[in-house]
């Protein structure tokens, strides 16, 4: 982030129209000449949750859980042991056809149920039930069965 504030850098937000030899060709700005093009996802899509140290009931780590079984949530967003943990973007929440930001606001209304049943009913927390998110996922890998998500393909939305 900080090299965005350099006097020889410059962010552009126009639409590519396309990369050329010498640069990028934007919708409105025409062609751009340039040295090198950064091409930077941002994330690493096989570390969910990295860095971040996840302690669970009893002292469970939650990558070293992962690490062994796979990740698994129940509807992408709480994982059976963690209590008032809720994920965005978790398990089995990929797109691999348009923008994430409905599954983004999907599973932070889903939180805000839940944080909303924890207030009113006065609880300290709210955990889902192992059965429960093992039968959820027993039920989604049936559904995905004969998918793309299911095949030997090896691409990034498939990492374990």
């Amino acid at each position: 982030m900080p090299s965005l504030n350099k006097p020889n850098v410059h962010l552009i937000a126009d639409p590519i129209d396309r990369i050329t030899e010498t640069g990028v060709r934007t919708k409105t700005q025409g062609l751009i000449e340039v040295d090198a093009i950064v091409f930077a996802t941002g994330f690493l899509v096989d570390e969910v949750l990295a860095p971040m140290q996840i302690k669970g009931i009893g002292g469970v780590d939650l990558h070293e859980r992962w690490e062994k079984s796979g990740p698994e949530a129940y509807l992408g967003v709480v994982t059976s042991g963690f209590p008032n943990l809720f994920i965005s973007l978790g398990p089995n929440t990929a797109l691999g056809h348009n923008s994430v930001l409905p599954m983004i606001e999907a599973s932070i209304g889903f939180g805000l149920k839940l944080i909303q049943q924890i207030i009113s009913r006065k609880c300290a927390s709210a955990d889902v039930k192992a059965e429960a998110q093992k039968q959820y996922n027993v039920q989604l890998q049936k559904d995905l069965e004969g998918s793309v998500w299911a095949g030997g393909c090896k691409s990034w939305y498939k990492v374990y």
